[in-house]
C-alpha cells in the first residue's frame, strides 16, 4: 500500500471548488493508494461538509493562522506583529507534520499552495531535505494584494515561492497559469474537476421551437456582480425578448436579488446533482469579472462552473474580458460579450441560437477532452508515474527515510490560545514573554507622544489664553 499525506487549508468537500477538486483526487485515486490529510483550518471560513471519501483515510486538523489584514485593527502596525506570528505558526505546523510523517511512514507528499502559511510550510519541508508535488489555487500576487499582506513580507514569501518552484511536480487549474509562473511542461500537469461520471447533455435534447421560451442558467456565487447586472439591464432593455422569442433566467447558488418575475431562484444544490438538473436548459450564462482587480485570476485560474455547464451539454453565453484563461473553449462552444453594447449581446445570443445543434455537440467533445473521468484519471495516472508513485513504486524514493533524526532536531510546539485580534501562538514561552514586552513598549510609545502631543497643545491654549488677558485689562479690546 502507497500512502500520501495531502496537506491543504480546505478539507476534500462537496461544498468548495477547492474541497471539490480534492474530493475528486481521493475519488479517482488507484485503490492501491492511501491518501492522509493534514488541515489547517482557516477560521474565516464557514463550516462545511466534509467529503464522505476522507472518512475511509486518517484525518489531522490544526488551525491556520491569519493571513487577511484588511480591515485590521491597528492597520500596518497589527499586520507585521501578525505575519511574524505566523511565521512562528508555520515552523510549528510543519513540526507536526514532520512528526506524523514520521510516525505514518507516508510515501509522497502533496502540498496545496493557497496563501503564506502553506508556502511557508513547504518551504520549510524543502529545508528539512523533502520533496513533494504542489497543487496550486490562486496567484501569490494576486492573493498578496487582495489580503493586503505587509510590504516587508510580500518579497519573503516570494523568494520562498521561487525555491518552491524548482520542486517536484506541479498541478495547475490552467495552461495560463503554469505558463505565468513559467514552469516547464515536463514538471507541470493542467487537473480540470469531473463534476459527473458521464455526459449528460444528450439526456434531454431541447427542441428549440420558435414560440418556446429560452431559458438561461446560471450557477454559483456572485463574484462578476457587475456583469450579472448588466446582464439583468439588457434583459429588462429588450424586455426579455428577443422577436417573439422570450427569455428566463434560472439561478442555482446565491439568491440574485431582483424582483423581475423573469429571474427564478432555485438555491444551492451539491453539484453531483447539477449537471443533470440544468440540462434541460437552453444556454448556460458565464459572467467573469473585467475589473483590473481580478486580472491575474481571471487570466489564471479556470471558473468551475464552466465545467457543469460543459457537462449538462450547455452552449454558453459569456460576459466577460477580451483575454482571460477560458477565451479559447468559450470560443468553440459559446460566444462572449466583452462589451457594454447591447447590440454586441442580441448578436451573440442570435448567433448561439443559429448554430445551436453544432454548439451542443462541440460541448460533448469538449467534455471528453477535458471533464470526464478517464480524462481526470488519465491526469492522476500521468503525476503519480512522474512522482514514481505510479504502477511499480521507485524504491529508491522513500519520504520516511531519516524522518526521525529531523522530527528529534525540531521541537513541537502546541497550539496556544488565540488573541483578540485574531493571531494565534505557537511558540515558547519566552517569546510570548518577548511579544508582550515589546507590545507594551510599542504602545507606551505612541503613549507617550500622545501625551507629549497634548502638553505642547496646552503650554499654547495657556500661552494664548495669558496673551489674551493681559490685553483685556490694559484695556486693548
Amino acid at each position: 500500500m502507497t500512502r500520501i499525506l495531502l496537506i491543504t487549508d480546505v478539507a476534500p468537500s462537496p461544498d468548495f471548488t477547492a474541497g471539490i477538486v480534492l474530493e475528486q483526487i481521493l475519488k479517482y485515486m488507484p485503490e492501491n493508494i492511501e491518501v492522509s490529510c493534514f488541515t489547517f483550518k482557516n477560521d474565516n471560513l464557514p463550516n462545511y461538509s466534509l467529503s464522505k471519501k476522507l472518512l475511509a483515510h486518517s484525518s489531522y486538523v490544526t488551525r491556520k493562522p491569519n493571513e487577511d489584514w484588511n480591515k485590521m485593527l491597528f492597520g500596518r502596525a497589527a499586520s507585521n506583529i501578525g505575519e511574524k506570528f505566523a511565521s512562528k505558526e508555520s515552523i510549528a505546523i510543519t513540526s507536526e507534520i514532520l512528526r506524523i510523517a514520521s510516525y505514518s511512514r507516508f510515501d509522497h507528499i502533496l502540498v496545496v499552495i493557497q496563501g503564506q502559511t502553506s508556502i511557508r510550510v513547504f518551504n520549510s519541508l524543502i529545508a528539512n531535505g523533502l520533496s513533494a508535488s504542489t497543487l496550486h489555487w490562486d496567484m501569490w500576487d494576486w492573493w498578496e494584494s487582495a489580503n493586503k499582506v505587509p510590504r516587508s513580507f510580500r518579497r519573503q514569501v516570494q523568494l520562498m515561492l521561487q525555491n518552491i518552484k524548482n520542486q517536484g511536480v506541479h498541478i495547475f487549474p490552467s495552461h495560463e497559469f503554469a505558463e505565468r509562473m513559467e514552469i516547464t511542461s515536463d514538471s507541470s500537469l493542467t487537473l480540470y474537476p469531473c463534476m459527473t461520471e458521464r455526459f449528460v447533455g444528450n439526456d434531454l435534447e431541447p427542441v428549440l421551437l420558435q414560440s418556446q421560451p429560452i431559458d438561461i442558467v446560471f450557477l454559483g456565487q456572485h463574484y462578476a456582480e457587475k456583469e450579472i447586472q448588466l446582464f439583468l439591464a439588457f434583459m429588462q432593455e429588450i424586455s426579455w425578448k428577443i422577436g417573439d422569442r422570450k427569455f428566463r433566467l434560472h439561478a442555482f447558488g446565491s439568491r440574485l436579488n431582483t424582483s423581475d418575475p423573469n429571474v427564478i431562484n432555485h438555491g444551492w444544490v451539491n453539484y453531483e446533482r447539477l449537471p443533470s438538473l440544468i440540462s434541460k436548459y437552453h444556454i448556460a450564462f458565464m459572467p467573469y469579472p473585467r475589473d483590473e482587480s481580478f486580472k491575474v485570476i481571471v487570466e489564471t485560474s479556470f471558473p468551475s462552473k464552466l465545467i457543469s455547464y460543459i457537462s449538462a451539454g450547455l452552449p454558453i453565453l459569456a460576459f466577460g474580458p477580451k483575454e482571460f484563461s477560458a477565451k479559447n473553449l468559450i470560443n468553440r462552444i459559446g460566444c462572449n460579450v466583452t462589451s457594454h453594447d447591447v447590440t454586441e449581446f442580441l448578436q451573440c445570443v442570435e448567433q448561439i441560437l443559429a448554430n445551436y445543434p453544432e454548439l451542443k455537440k462541440e460541448t460533448e467533445n469538449v467534455y471528453n477532452e477535458k471533464f470526464s473521468p478517464t480524462a481526470f484519471s488519465a491526469v492522476i495516472e500521468s503525476w503519480l508515474n512522474r512522482t514514481g508513485l505510479g504502477p511499480v513504486i521507485n524504491p529508491s524514493y522513500t519520504l520516511s527515510r531519516d524522518l526521525d533524526a529531523r522530527v528529534q532536531d525540531l521541537e513541537f510546539v502546541r497550539a496556544g490560545p488565540r488573541l483578540s485580534i485574531n493571531f494565534r501562538r505557537m511558540f515558547k514561552i519566552k517569546d510570548r514573554l518577548k511579544f508582550f514586552v515589546r507590545a507594551i513598549l510599542y504602545f507606551t510609545r505612541i503613549y507617550k507622544r500622545v501625551i507629549d502631543i497634548s502638553n505642547i497643545i496646552l503650554f499654547i491654549i495657556h500661552l494664548e489664553s495669558r496673551s489674551y488677558f493681559s490685553k483685556h485689562r490694559q484695556g486693548k479690546f
